[in-house]
């Protein structure tokens, strides 16, 4: 049962007619901030058998704001919780959770796009939202920043990106894993990414046929035993039309992937050091290759796009020395939008989490949160059409490198 009492509706409606500066709009320029606080009496307990009833009261505090000018596009929606406990068994937490994303035109062509992810999850080997009195939960933190740079010389397309990323697990391994043995937590990384293209559209430099060669590099730097991982790849696509609807993709290029890392120190006896749950990392021992792949890599497939609002495509080909199957289908209505993707690759939780929250745009967000502690369940909506889900990254905090496949939709 939660009894909640939001100081927010006519208070903050109030507030803003008060003070403009908060809210200014003009035909180039809009600028928007809420502040609000909050106030919710919680009290939970078992519907059926035995367990113990607690109360709680919850003072929140957030702001979400949003900014839209002729250079720069932001938006942040941000949440601070903290819950007093009524008795020994209720005891007080904080919950620091929210998104933000910015892209700014830097000149024409060249943009910079950073944004941020604070969230808490579980560490209990369950997913979902964390509850009161949950010892069992990190605090999890992302960003990332980068310039891109988009031209047309002549029929050519030119792209370039560079991104830098950060992730951060802040938890006590050792209290939350019994005898504090090492459970493949996550620490923190650092993650760089550089991607280029050139390239023309299908009957504008060769009749029937559009070309894209492309290039990119990865690089990971994890401190859990110093683990890196790096990507270097090349490709050539091609797009062959053979409808007004319908098109034949396709490529063929070359990847080398290595993942090393160092040993971990040991005591006296022989055995690995452990501290805070994490083994602690030799540095001067030298670094092991455990895992090595170079080779071909190619697929092809089919495009079918009707109309601007759909479209499906689906790819077979050879990649990390097997089978790989990739595909998408994506549907984008006025007000709704729905997608499925099939997808395969080698990822870690440092990466994916970093892409999630690239991934993430807009003007504003709908975030949906657990309303007793007032945690991201996972999702962020953007107003503006679309969204972006943390889901898979964060029900699967691990330090090691994985194949990575599956459907999500």
């Amino acid at each position: 049962m939660s009894v909640r009492h939001w100081i927010t509706g006519a208070s903050i409606a109030a507030l803003a007619v008060a003070t403009p500066a908060l809210a200014q709009s003009t035909q180039d320029k809009r600028v928007n901030v809420t502040p609000y606080i909050g106030v919710d009496q919680v009290v939970t307990g078992p519907l059926k058998g035995e367990g113990d009833v607690l109360t709680y009261t919850n003072i929140t505090a957030g702001v979400t704001a949003e900014v839209q000018t002729r250079r720069v596009e932001a938006a942040i929606d941000l949440q601070y919780n903290h819950s007093f406990g009524w008795g020994s068994e209720a005891t007080d937490q904080d919950v620091l959770s929210g998104v933000a994303t910015a892209n700014v035109n830097v000149a024409r062509g060249l943009s910079i796009q950073a944004g941020g992810l604070a969230t808490r999850v579980r560490t209990d080997g369950l997913s979902g939202a964390a509850r009161q009195r949950d010892s069992f939960s990190s605090q999890v933190w992302s960003g990332y920043v980068g310039p891109s740079y988009t031209t047309q010389i002549g029929d050519l397309n030119v792209n370039a990106a560079y991104r830098l990323g950060y992730a951060r697990v802040d938890d006590s391994v050792s209290f939350n894993n019994a005898n504090g043995q090492p459970n493949g937590s996550f620490a923190d990384s650092w993650t760089n990414s550089v991607t280029g293209s050139i390239g023309f559209a299908p009957d504008t430099v060769l009749p029937g046929v559009g070309l894209t060669a492309s290039a990119g590099y990865d690089r990971e730097d994890a401190s859990q035993l110093d683990q890196r991982f790096e990507d270097k790849w090349g490709r050539v696509d091609a797009t062959v039309p053979v409808t007004p609807t319908v098109a034949l993709v396709g490529g063929v290029g070359y990847e080398e992937i290595k993942i090393s890392q160092r040993s971990p120190l040991l005591d006296e006896a022989g055995l690995p050091v452990i501290r805070n749950g994490r083994y602690v990392t030799d540095r001067s021992s030298p670094r092991a290759l455990i895992y090595n792949f170079d080779d071909i890599i190619w697929d092809a497939g089919v495009l079918w796009r009707p109309n601007h609002r759909t479209s499906l495509q689906a790819r077979v080909g050879e990649r990390y020395g097997g089978m790989t199957y990739q595909g998408s289908f994506i549907w984008q209505g006025r007000d709704s939008s729905f997608a499925v993707m099939v997808f395969d690759g080698i990822d870690s939780f440092g990466r994916m989490i970093t892409a999630d929250v690239a991934a993430l745009s807009g003007s504003s967000f709908d975030v949906a949160r657990n309303p007793f502690t007032g945690d991201m369940t996972g999702c962020a909506f953007s107003t503006t059409g679309g969204g972006q889900c943390f889901n898979d990254a964060l029900s699967g905090i691990t330090d090691a490198n994985f194949r990575y496949r599956g459907v999500a939709a």
